[in-house]
């Protein structure tokens, strides 16, 4: 639109001096050359370059959409790479989660629900669960019905699976790496004292002093933090596409930290490959990454010209408005400000550039740009670290989770800015960019309400009510409730409480609130903002406007979009 009032205004005042100056061929200086050129026949312009999406520029000028192909790539790529993580380590990560839990946790703990911790109340318990992980340890190879191994003291990528069913030998010149027992304690007003052992086969409490009888650890349980077993082992995973070794690090924690009783919980990570990979196989599964960073450096490369290409036009445009806003100071009658696109022209000239629409910089910068932009850098560099990498498998850390997983997320997401063409594929963005500025408001207010519920939930029901124990527990079990979810297995559980007035108070007048007032809100912003951004109409505002006397089709003509299809 600036490009157009700029040759408006310079067809219409071939002469046109400012206050204090005379003579001025136009309203360009020298300086304001570079707005006037123009690109030869069938050339594309600067701001064509930076605002045009690759599908406009494949139809207007027959340009190749190298973006979107870039992206198209990236999309399947990675994709197949988290596939086919899944598909080999996914399941097979999952059940050694689960076997660590049946080998590791105390007496008692519940196989079938498979909870992720276990509460030990006797001091009993916790020797006899002490020692059952040494015990297990020490016989896991012989007694696991999957392939499990020893990782030797020097280097937890050799792993000793040539005859698991042999017993320790104390004599063997390569020893297993022993378990390691880390205990924590606090004493009051004083820093946290830390002692580790290294645990051969037999009992624990010949290694550890704090553990040869109940007495002993009655003393310590004064005192105690947290008492952490590291645990180094190793298995084969035959895989559906290959054949893998992993070295595991399985970690056992008996946790004092808040609590009037020991939490115990596994955890367990892949440590490294314990075989090597050959040349071609370390080739073939680093081919598929490679690609990745390939089409990764040059897609960064193409959106950083892109967005030196929209910060050119965004300059451009701030000396256009100067220069069309000094003109219209100059001569406000000329034919450029005339009629209806005149009177868009005077309204925007007459405000500074520095306050205009926020939605006007969004055009210059929209927010698929940085979005993409991160997603491709993401990609990038968790395919560069696996390509670094000796181990080929699930990621384990959460940055490797959070490059693998966000990566994905944003590439997909990102996608829907090339269905920009067609309103209707662009429903959501159009929808969504509609409501946002009515629905976030509404949403802050309505934001106090629903924090005062959960805190109240936590005070009064904390105590006697599992899901209201944390602040986010209550959080997740309300936005629940909220979104018509167990209702029903809310108010059972409540049934413990003694007064039930309070309860019923609670929920219903929740329930009215937020499902009957807050959700159909929110859902009539959404509906109303969806057939805005169609050019359409909903029946009921068009019954109404009948109804009250009104033109049934003055929204229609307004918009300029008489015939519906979204052409006007």
């Amino acid at each position: 639109m600036l490009r157009e009032w700029q040759r408006n205004i310079d067809s219409s005042t071939p002469t046109m001096d400012a206050p204090g100056e005379t003579n001025r061929p136009s309203i360009y200086s020298s300086d304001d050359e570079l707005l006037s050129r123009r690109k030869g026949p069938g050339e594309m312009s600067e701001a064509e370059r930076a605002f045009l999406n690759p599908w406009e520029k494949h139809q207007k000028h027959s340009r190749f959409p190298f973006k979107f192909t870039l992206h198209t790539l990236l999309v399947l790529l990675v994709t197949a790479q988290l596939l086919v993580f899944n598909l080999q380590d996914a399941l097979y990560s999952r059940t050694m989660h689960k076997g660590f839990k049946f080998f590791f946790m105390p007496e008692g703990y519940d196989r079938d629900d498979a909870p992720q911790t276990m509460t030990v109340y006797t001091l009993e318990d916790t020797l006899s669960g002490l020692q059952k992980v040494v015990d297990e340890f020490w016989a896991l190879p012989a007694k696991s019905i999957a392939t499990m191994g020893w990782v030797e003291s020097d280097d937890v990528k050799k792993c000793s699976l040539v005859d698991p069913y042999a017993p320790y030998n104390a004599s063997s010149p390569t020893q297993p790496k022993f378990p390691k027992l880390t205990i924590s304690s606090k004493a009051p007003n004083s820093p946290i004292v830390t002692e580790s052992w290294d645990l051969p086969p037999g009992p624990v409490g010949a290694t550890v002093p704090y553990l040869n009888s109940t007495d002993s650890l009655k003393d310590l349980a004064s005192t105690l933090n947290e008492m952490k077993y590291s645990l180094n082992m190793c298995n084969e995973n035959l895989g559906y596409l290959y054949h893998s070794c992993y070295s595991w690090l399985v970690t056992v924690s008996w946790s004092f930290k808040n609590s009037a009783n020991l939490v115990v919980s596994v955890d367990d990570d892949i440590l490294e490959k314990c075989d090597e990979m050959d040349i071609n196989e370390r080739l073939s599964k680093m081919m598929h990454n490679i690609g990745i960073v390939v089409i990764g450096v040059t897609y960064a490369a193409l959106l950083m010209k892109e967005f030196a290409r929209r910060l050119r036009s965004y300059k451009e445009a701030k000396t256009v408005h100067a220069v069309a806003a000094r003109a219209y100071a100059c001569n406000p009658d000329a034919d450029c400000f005339v009629g209806a696109q005149g009177e868009l022209t005077r309204k925007v000239l007459t405000v500074p550039w520095s306050r205009l629409p926020w939605t006007v910089f969004l055009h210059f910068f929209p927010i698929w740009l940085p979005l993409t932009f991160v997603s491709v850098v993401l990609s990038t560099l968790y395919s560069f670290a696996v390509c670094f990498s000796s181990s080929y498998h699930i990621p384990t850390t959460m940055f490797l989770k959070f490059s693998s997983g966000g990566s994905c997320l944003l590439i997909w997401l990102t996608w829907v800015q090339f269905y920009k063409f067609n309103k209707k594929y662009y429903a959501f963005v159009l929808t969504m960019s509609s409501a946002l500025p009515i629905l976030f408001p509404f949403l802050v207010g309505v934001a106090p309400v629903f924090i005062g519920y959960a805190l109240f939930g936590l005070s009064y029901f904390g105590p006697l009510i599992p899901w209201f124990t944390t602040f986010s527990g209550a959080f997740r079990l309300l936005f629940s409730v909220l979104n018509g979810d167990v209702i029903y297995q809310t108010f059972e559980s409540m049934w413990t409480v003694p007064s039930q007035f309070v309860v019923n108070i609670y929920l219903v007048s929740f329930i009215i609130i937020m499902m009957y007032g807050v959700l159909n809100v929110t859902i009539s912003i959404l509906e109303h903002s969806y057939f805005s951004s169609q050019g359409q109409e909903r029946t009921f505002d068009l019954f109404i406007r009948q109804g009250l006397g009104g033109n049934p089709n003055e929204a229609e003509e307004k918009d300029g979009d008489p015939d519906g299809d979204g052409d006007g």
